[in-house]
């Protein structure tokens, strides 16, 4: 598969003689910071898919990635789909394929689209009970995704786990678009808020307050969210392919997570990053790039 490089330098200037030649290599920024932008030439002109649910669909995190490092990429294509094609981001979808909307039997179009890089965004609506079958037999993640036979077919079934979709999934991309490089990005600590009542349809879903502390939040993180991350880890372990982490590279944490969240809802919770967040997103994904890593 092809590599992604970057060349880093600070504002060195070589001139050789014989060929009158200037090279300026640039520097880049981790996303802790805002200096400098990044310019890796060898992502420009690259067509970028974003395939993934309403973090993806939401289009707030994209343009970024094609200002800093020159991609091509289409919000059409993201959000709406193009000449009867799927589109490959929509809100509120799973990855197994329980609807003719799920994200598994979307991405069945993304060859049609003819990416040079795949962005799969995904996993945060699918609960972590549906992830594993009940035959699987695995005591840790990287068993567990080994042990999950993965589902390579075209119809909706709801009998089908998350791990198996996704698996499939992957294998999908792998055989329809051989050239493509395929990142698979993890899923961030999301707000939650300390203290407050679920309230509407909540209320008799949850206990009042339903995190009494910060402690209940990261029981509650640890417990449904964090394997849902490890597990798209060992996915891409499994199959050779990039895994950006944005549980870690983002910085963001329960404590801090309402700088980057809208309001909470009704169920005391927000998955959905604010302008704020969604450029946080961008800024590690460059960076995963830009570092050498991608």
């Amino acid at each position: 598969m092809r590599t992604l490089t970057m060349h880093l330098a600070h504002g060195i200037k070589t001139v050789l003689a014989a060929a009158a030649a200037l090279v300026v290599l640039a520097s880049f920024t981790s996303c802790d910071t805002e200096d400098e932008q990044p310019q890796t030439l060898d992502t420009r002109g690259k067509k970028v898919i974003t395939i993934g649910d309403s973090l993806t669909e939401c289009c707030q995190w994209q343009p970024w990635l094609v200002e800093w490092l020159g991609i091509e990429w289409s919000e059409s294509e993201t959000r709406y789909g193009l000449d009867g094609h799927a589109p490959m981001a929509v809100g509120g979808t799973w990855v197994k394929p329980n609807s003719t909307n799920s994200i598994y039997l979307r991405s069945l179009d993304a060859k049609y689209y003819d990416p040079d890089i795949i962005l799969l965004y995904v996993a945060s609506n699918d609960t972590y009970s549906s992830w594993v079958s009940d035959g699987n037999g695995g005591t840790t993640y990287e068993e567990m995704v080994a042990n999950e036979p993965p589902y390579r077919g075209d119809q909706v079934d709801k009998s089908i786990s998350t791990l198996a979709a996704y698996k499939g999934m992957v294998e999908n991309l792998m055989r329809d678009c051989p050239d493509a490089e395929i990142y698979l990005i993890g899923i961030m600590p999301i707000r939650c808020e300390v203290g407050m009542d679920p309230t509407g349809d909540f209320a008799a879903m949850y206990p009042s307050p339903r995190f009494p502390d910060i402690e209940a939040v990261k029981q509650w993180e640890m417990a449904e969210r964090w394997p849902k991350h490890e597990l798209v880890r060992e996915v891409a372990e499994h199959y050779g392919l990039h895994f950006i982490d944005l549980w870690t590279m983002s910085g963001i944490t329960n404590e801090n997570a309402a700088q980057f969240y809208g309001d909470v809802a009704g169920d005391c919770t927000q998955v959905h990053p604010n302008e704020q967040g969604n450029k946080r997103v961008a800024e590690c994904i460059r960076d995963y790039f830009t570092s050498g890593q991608g």
